[in-house]
């Protein structure tokens, strides 16, 4: 953490409530496309009809959205036509397309960045209660829920399919939409 600043116990004279921090983290990217056979395992699943055991729940969670592999989606990308090929044979059309949109969108949220944030949330004096994760991703929030708070409802919403599928998988008592 670089800096905190809070504006709930100390307003600001606008009356604007909020508390910051900065933070400073690594950036990890993925050197593989481990998305497909996810993304089959997924499909495995769904056809059976069953949740994920642990075993495939620890595959499950290597996934980490389609953020750092916009180049794949490149038709024109010499370098990733292998990969191109293979995300259009693997992915469903609305799969294919809800993946594409979400390079633009989908970012990995690093634990020491979660961490930081239920600490501040600690610090406010939450402790429990319902949690809301407006883009959920594949739950990294859910996964690195504190022990004091393990008793709260978890409610998460994501715009991408495939990732939200995931999220259920890995989070099976959370509501995930």
């Amino acid at each position: 953490i670089v800096s905190e600043r809070d504006y709930i116990r100390n307003r600001k004279h606008s009356g604007y409530r909020s508390y910051h921090v900065i933070v400073s983290y690594p950036v990890d990217t993925i050197d593989d496309l481990i998305h497909k056979l996810l993304s089959q395992l997924l499909h495995e699943l769904e056809l059976e009809h069953r949740l994920a055991t642990p075993e495939e729940q620890e595959v499950l969670a290597r996934y980490v959205g389609w953020g750092g592999l916009s180049m794949a989606f490149d038709e024109n990308n010499a370098a990733w036509a292998e990969e191109f090929k293979e995300l259009n044979a693997s992915l469903s059309p609305e799969e294919y397309r809800a993946a594409m949109e979400s390079t633009l969108t989908a970012f990995y949220t690093p634990p020491v960045v979660i961490k930081a944030m239920y600490e501040s949330l600690d610090h406010m004096g939450f402790s429990g209660g319902t949690i809301l994760e407006p883009s959920c991703g594949t739950g990294n929030f859910f996964g690195l829920l504190p022990d004091r708070m393990a008793g709260s409802t978890l409610h998460g919403v994501e715009i991408d399919s495939l990732t939200g599928r995931i999220a259920k998988q890995l989070y099976q008592k959370a509501s995930i939409a």
